[in-house]
């Protein structure tokens, strides 16, 4: 039986990371997906926090192609607990939002098939 299993990195949002810290950040969640790669696990999604303002939308682009490069799905999770399509936009305006969930549908479908199967 599949069991999930989950990798939680806590960022404080109040802190703004230096460049050399945010990389510093990336080579752990890097290394925590090699592990669980190398454990045998396939899928890996990783949770992105959207609309907060201490995470810019171009942060999370950037982020979304570090993700596409590593071959992990992307679980976009919307702050104040906002489900689609009730998101109010609070640090993103409301065309970033549409945007960035389209982004990330077609990012997932892309890693999910290995094509995009809209072509």
């Amino acid at each position: 039986m599949f069991q999930p299993y989950i990798l939680a990195v806590e960022v404080d949002t109040r802190f703004v990371p230096t460049a050399a810290e945010l990389r510093g950040i990336t080579i752990e969640i890097k290394a925590a997906v090699n592990c669980l790669k190398k454990a045998g696990h396939r899928e890996i999604s990783i949770f992105m926090i959207c609309n907060h303002p201490a995470v810019s939308y171009k942060e999370n682009i950037l982020k979304l192609d570090l993700c596409k490069y590593w071959h992990c799905k992307v679980n976009d999770c919307y702050f104040d607990n906002q489900t689609s399509p009730g998101i109010i936009p609070i640090a993103w305006t409301n065309e970033q939002i549409k945007l960035f969930r389209k982004k990330v549908r077609k990012h997932n479908q892309i890693v999910g098939f290995g094509i995009d199967p809209e072509l």
